[in-house]
């Protein structure tokens, strides 16, 4: 399992836009597709001959079991010569799902072959052109397809011999193929499983440099103030939706624009914000019941997410107001897992989710604060941020903290410490969780398994004394607080009639699926050009 772990990680960073769901990769010669002659062997990567081999018309060939995916932008494996056998007619290339397997690779239509004996390549021709040197027992022969400018390539221990073909048709699909024709011929493919002795990584990673210049470098037509006036509108859009405040009235002011939302509006919902990514759920939703009255029921799967949320963060010990009311040990009122766990895997809100948009990081400390580049502050103490308004608004701790090793260590091993009434505090919120999803399941809701399997995992965080090396540790991660805090800030925009998504996620998501759409339609260059990646590298100059 282990190994295929490691083949599959591997064919994901040689081809990280190929959806094997949809288009698998060649991973092994096909035991179906191929002439009687050949004999296949360990996993069906080795051929060997085993016809009588007296003249041409005893050549054979295998296909892959998959042909080439059009994502995968340029596409390469490799064959090792173990024997050339008799007379080393070996033939190594590409060919069509229709091509005629009893023949040498190169000798149909439509099929392109390197050939050992001669060093001469083929295509719809016996007759063949110089091209490069023979190869032999020992050699690894490799053979590239090149996407973006339709050619084909082939290497000889680890030697690009440069271009054989050019104008490969886009309308056909091809597939690796591997030819021979006299007793004793044996030969191994590598598709990728295993490090190639070319150097193909530095080929894909050129390539996307290229297509990266070649972005950088277009040239806008049109005028240019039209462009400018369009950008401005989006990146002031993006700061109404995700509540910067000050920086949207500071930058409509500076670029002739209005903020439609009013202002009120837009600080509501960056409180609301704050108090998700702080994990304090419970006052989240009660500024969201009492600002947006019945929204929330009117989105009961939202607000079960929101609720199995909220359990989590009760249970470790940043959402506990409730749960300790009343309580009068301080002590108690420390959940074990804020006095043993290491610091939680730091959020990046979701005004910031995309890396796309992102260059900050952010922490969260074990007494459940938030230390960010503005969003949520400690004791009063503002964070690095131009704005000074912004992100004044201090979230209180909701339950004291005590880090003394006093505890005991019996407690330590309890739920919230041990504390009896917050425990069964927990359990009566937990029914309530419960009573929300058996509603849900009445109302039809459609995803209705992705929710029992989310109220199963909350719950069974109750049964581990080490949460954080459970199976169900991910939901520790406070990254599980962007998702409650993006969908709940687009369901309060969806209600005021206003875009669940800011323009520029919008634009940013139309570009994706565009470039998606080119590559499956066999534009290669769209493979190397992705828009999270050229708005990181810009963000790491």
């Amino acid at each position: 399992m282990e190994a295929t772990k490691r083949v599959g990680d591997r064919l994901t960073i040689l081809y990280p836009k190929v959806d094997e769901t949809d288009t698998p990769l060649p991973r092994g010669w096909s035991p179906k597709d191929k002439f009687a002659y050949l004999g296949l062997t360990h996993n069906n990567l080795r051929v060997h001959y085993k016809g009588s081999g007296k003249n041409h018309k005893d050549a054979a060939s295998v296909r892959a079991v998959h042909t080439i995916p059009s994502t995968c932008g340029i596409y390469y494996f490799e064959v090792h010569i173990i024997s050339k056998g008799r007379d080393g007619y070996i033939g190594i290339g590409l060919c069509t799902s229709n091509s005629n397997l009893n023949k040498l690779p190169g000798w149909e239509k439509h099929s392109y072959g390197y050939h050992a004996d001669d060093g001469c390549i083929f295509n719809a021709s016996g007759s063949g052109d110089n091209y490069g040197p023979t190869f032999t027992t020992g050699d690894v022969v490799g053979c590239g397809y090149n996407m973006v400018d339709r050619t084909i390539f082939f290497t000889k221990n680890g030697v690009n011999l440069g271009t054989a073909f050019t104008r490969i048709s886009s309308n056909i699909r091809l597939c690796p193929t591997i030819g021979l024709q006299t007793p004793g011929e044996l030969v191994e493919a590598n598709f990728g499983t295993k490090p190639f002795l070319f150097d193909f990584d530095g080929m894909l990673k050129e390539q996307q440099w290229q297509s990266r210049q070649a972005v950088e470098k277009f040239v806008v037509s049109g005028n240019q103030g039209v462009w400018q006036t369009s950008l401005h509108k989006m990146v002031l859009d993006y700061m109404v939706h995700y509540g910067y405040c000050n920086s949207a009235q500071v930058f409509a002011g500076t670029t002739d624009q209005q903020v439609d939302e009013e202002v009120a509006s837009i600080r509501n919902r960056q409180r609301i914000q704050q108090l998700v990514l702080a994990g304090q759920i419970s006052e989240a939703l009660r500024l969201v019941h009492s600002s947006y009255p019945g929204l929330l029921e009117e989105h009961k799967e939202l607000l079960f997410r929101l609720k199995c949320r909220q359990f989590v963060e009760m249970l470790v010990g940043n959402d506990t107001k409730e749960l300790y009311e009343q309580t009068t040990s301080p002590l108690q009122q420390t959940s074990p897992l804020q006095q043993t766990s290491p610091t939680l895997q730091s959020p990046t809100p979701p005004l910031l989710q995309s890396p796309r948009l992102s260059g900050s990081s952010h922490s969260v400390a074990s007494n459940g604060t938030v230390a960010s580049n503005g969003l949520v502050h400690t004791n009063g103490v503002q964070s690095d941020d131009s704005e000074d308004d912004d992100n004044t608004m201090d979230v209180e701790q909701s339950s004291p903290h005590d880090n003394s090793s006093s505890s005991s260590e019996v407690a330590s091993n309890l739920p919230l410490g041990g504390n009896k009434l917050a425990i069964e505090r927990l359990l009566v919120f937990g029914r309530e969780v419960q009573k929300l999803f058996n509603e849900l399941c009445e109302d039809g809701v459609s995803d209705r398994e992705e929710l029992k399997a989310m109220l199963q995992d909350t719950f069974s965080l109750l049964g581990y004394t080490q949460p954080q090396s459970s199976p169900v540790s991910h939901l520790l991660d406070t990254r599980g607080r962007e998702v409650v805090c993006t969908a709940l800030n687009s369901a309060i925009l969806a209600s005021k009639n206003l875009q669940r998504q800011s323009s520029i996620e919008y634009a940013l998501g139309h570009c994706d699926k565009l470039l998606s759409l080119a590559g499956q339609q066999r534009i290669g260059a769209a493979v190397f050009t992705g828009v999270d990646d050229i708005l990181t590298e810009h963000q790491q100059l």
